[in-house]
């Protein structure tokens, strides 16, 4: 079991998920004897629902892009209203 790997799944969880699923590893870390990767997964914090949906979007390339274009129209907008 790998720390990192266990955080990538749980930071896509939904935020109301993500205590279950992150004790649930835990557990499964110690039972298999890694006391060190337990530690690491337990420190994870669940993520506030804004930086959920930050963390999706920033692992969804193209659509990041496509916000950040709909960001720059919308100012442009603003500025010439």
């Amino acid at each position: 079991m790998d720390a990192d790997d266990v955080a990538e799944e749980l930071y896509r969880l939904p935020p109301v998920q993500f205590t279950a699923a992150r004790n649930a590893q835990v557990a499964e870390a110690r039972r298999a004897g890694d006391a060190a990767t337990a530690r690491r997964i337990a420190a994870l914090h669940k993520p506030t629902l804004a930086a959920w949906v930050s963390n999706l979007l920033a692992r969804q390339k193209e659509e990041a892009r496509q916000l950040l274009e709909l960001a720059e129209a919308l100012r442009e907008a603003h500025r010439t209203l």
